[in-house]
């Protein structure tokens, strides 16, 4: 069997060697590598959870359809060889409705080729829910997805923040005659620094909530460098829109996590007349500007809506189908002069009306309000031993919590701008709500350790 095994792998070295004089030589590399991976994957679904995870923030949005479609074949094959379980839940049921309206939206549209591919990726990418809460369900598998997206946002936040010190940030998104003395906005791994700040605040609360309940003396300090660093990236972002959604997601996690934390609010309310004397002036000119009709920035986003609510007269109901090839075909007949072009409205909930009508806007609206209540609900058992006596136990109460503040977080960006655009924004979206939901599924089923009661 050994000497069997040894001609195979020569044999096998010498078809390398003969394909590398056609093909050149970083190709078959890169394929020899895809190729273990996909098997790897094929063995281990969880393992392609775990790498979506962690190279979303690196890799292109079509190499992350393909990792996603490999691993929902994987984890197919897995069910249909009896190796894994498929579980549907309610908050689940409301996921599909909410997908077959936007796979409506991709048929239905005004550029249906264009919508067709565009829902295609939505689909896909809303599949990594179902992914993470059937494949990530034991407290270690979601430690380490937690890790891997901790580790994956360090270093793009550390890349973001060497642009700044570098002086290598891009000012293409900033009024450079009001903002003069911003040097320029960081956008890391991603396109424009709104999209890095919508990825930076759903991430923030679980570093927040790993630096509240780590025990280990490591990990104590690798947390809160993480959760520091990302904060300061998020700062160097200069997105207004996303400051105020991270304010407001820590302080529902605060007041999640004691309501004694009201007073602390009271007492920053009351501290906001002494922000002028603390922060860098930058910072304070930047947030004061917020609704400020003459920052070019704001100006061209309210001349945008109104050109969407003169759209919405006709299209509120039946919608004008998915993606930025419908959006960009109908919004011109509607925009005013000299904003004829957009690639879509800058608003979450304006952009869900136009693509996907009144009723996409309503399966949205319930869809967060189900995952809410579950968050909550969750949150604030105290009948339930795990949570009320284990620290470990604890832990996961605070991921749920930090979890659903970070999507909150988002979505009130989501005012602001169009926080889905970014179709790998979208999928760490609902790979937080996958992680999210998953937590408590996980607390409440038989796949505890044992050991975590004790």
């Amino acid at each position: 069997e050994k000497k069997h095994k040894g001609y195979t792998a020569c044999a096998f070295v010498i078809f390398l060697g003969a394909v590398s004089f056609y093909v050149e030589p970083y190709i078959l590399l890169t394929a020899l590598v895809a190729a273990i991976i996909m098997y790897i994957v094929l063995l281990s679904p969880e393992t392609g959870t775990l790498l979506m995870i962690f190279l979303l923030p690196f890799v292109p949005t079509m190499l992350l359809v393909a990792l996603t479609v490999w691993t929902m074949f994987s984890f197919a094959v897995k069910l249909i060889r009896g190796k894994r379980t498929l579980k549907f839940e309610s908050f689940d049921i409301a996921v599909i409705v909410f997908m077959g309206i936007i796979a409506l939206g991709g048929l239905v549209s005004v550029s249906v080729m264009s919508s067709i591919k565009s829902a295609a990726v939505f689909l896909c990418f809303m599949s990594g829910y179902f992914l993470v809460v059937n494949l990530i369900n034991t407290t270690e598998r979601i430690e380490r997805c937690v890790n891997a997206m901790l580790l994956s946002s360090l270093a793009v936040a550390l890349y973001g923040i060497v642009q700044y010190v570098t002086g290598s940030a891009d000012s293409t998104w900033q009024d450079t005659n009001m903002f003069s003395d911003i040097s320029g906005r960081v956008v890391s791994t991603f396109s424009n620094p709104n999209v890095l700040a919508e990825y930076l605040i759903m991430v923030l609360p679980i570093a927040g909530a790993m630096v509240i309940t780590s025990a280990k003396k490591a990990k104590r300090a690798v947390y809160p460098l993480t959760f520091v660093t990302l904060g300061i990236c998020l700062i160097f972002t200069w997105s207004r829109g996303a400051w105020l959604g991270f304010i407001i997601a820590a302080v529902l996690f605060m007041l999640m996590w004691s309501e004694k934390f009201m007073v602390l609010g009271i007492c920053g309310v009351a501290a906001l007349p002494l922000m002028p004397f603390v922060l860098p002036a930058n910072i304070v000119s930047r947030f004061a500007s917020i609704g400020n009709l003459s920052d070019s920035s704001t100006s061209y986003r309210v001349s945008i809506w109104r050109g969407i609510v003169k759209l919405l007269d006709k299209y509120a109901f039946s919608g004008i189908g998915v993606g930025s090839g419908a959006f960009t075909s109908v919004y011109p007949l509607y925009s005013y002069e000299g904003i004829e072009f957009a690639l879509h409205s800058h608003n979450l909930f304006f952009q869900i009306t136009v693509e996907l009508g009144i009723i996409g806007l309503i399966a949205l609206a319930i869809l967060m309000l189900l995952f809410a209540r579950n968050s909550f609900s969750f949150f604030a058992r105290k009948d339930n031993l795990y949570l009320s006596s284990s620290d470990r136990g604890k832990k996961y109460g605070f991921l749920s919590a930090a979890g659903m503040c970070g999507i909150f977080g988002v979505v009130l960006q989501g005012i602001t701008d169009y926080v889905w655009y970014d179709y790998r924004v979208f999928l760490m979206f609902w790979l937080i709500i996958g992680i999210t939901v998953t937590v408590g599924r996980t607390v409440q089923s038989d796949t505890l350790d044992p050991d975590d009661l004790m």
